[in-house]
């Protein structure tokens, strides 16, 4: 994502859109590592479907959670921080 990007996270499917993003998922692979349907999840961005439920915010915070640290309630609600991606790595220095 551009550095200053203005993002909309108004509402559960944008900011589902969002996690993808960061990820740097298509929705194939984003509903493949989820465990869910890429039509489901194309629904859910684009709100459509009644929108996310408690199980399956879940069930995406669970399959995420090694790269992003997200929780439901800010899936489902913006409650929260919002997430970053937490794929940084750390090297350890030689020690002289």
């Amino acid at each position: 994502m551009p550095q200053n990007e203005i993002i909309d996270l108004s509402s559960s499917g944008k900011r589902l859109f969002y996690i993808r993003r960061l990820l740097k998922l298509t929705r194939a692979e984003f509903s493949q590592k989820c465990g869910l349907n890429e039509n489901t999840i194309s629904f859910w961005e684009t709100d459509r479907n009644g929108g996310i439920t408690l199980p399956n915010a879940e069930k995406i915070v669970k399959a995420i959670a090694p790269h992003i640290e997200c929780s439901a309630d800010w899936l489902l609600i913006g409650g929260g921080e919002i997430p970053t991606h937490s794929s940084l790595t750390f090297i350890e220095l030689p020690k002289n």
